[in-house]
């Protein structure tokens, strides 16, 4: 399912929710999400797993969330 003429990159970020969570996205659109882990680690290990059906080598980045900042 390589698409290699598509750009692929995953997020990893902290929920709303409290929870970590995680998107895909192709060339700026979401085409694939998860949530409802306890920490980062398991969030980008799961997205990796999923962006590796897509691109093996596409980046995740990983949003430190910024306490104490924003309603």
């Amino acid at each position: 399912m390589k698409h290699p003429s598509k750009v692929y990159s995953g997020l990893v970020y902290l929920a709303p929710s409290g929870d970590w969570a995680w998107r895909i996205f192709c060339d700026s659109e979401d085409v694939v999400r998860g949530a409802g882990y306890a920490g980062a680690q398991e969030a980008e290990a799961d997205c990796r797993e999923f962006l590796n059906d897509y691109d093996g080598q596409a980046e995740i980045v990983v949003e430190k969330p910024a306490f104490g900042l924003g309603p």
